[in-house]
């Protein structure tokens, strides 16, 4: 049971993580900025802790539960890291 709370909370801190990493942020503007269709997707899933953790806890996994649990948990690490942000 702990085994498998730590695993959920490592996915969702993976997410925030992917989503808050400067390189990544920088490749996604450099490269993933035009108009095709699938690049537009991939730009969504790696800009949206909620997206990543989600899509890649359910492709990790195959567990939609474990996947939703991990996508809830990023949104509210993301909401909780910004409003301390914005504090200081």
């Amino acid at each position: 049971m702990l085994e498998y709370i730590l695993s959920i909370l490592s996915y969702a801190c993976l997410a925030w993580v992917v989503v808050t990493f400067e390189p990544i942020k920088e490749i996604r503007y450099r490269y993933l900025t035009s108009g095709n269709i699938i690049v537009a997707l991939v730009n969504k899933l790696l800009s949206c802790a909620k997206c990543f953790g989600f899509w890649f806890t359910l492709v990790y996994t195959g567990n939609v539960f474990t996947a939703s649990i991990v996508c809830l948990l990023a949104h509210i690490l993301d909401k909780r890291i910004s409003t301390l942000k914005t504090k200081l």
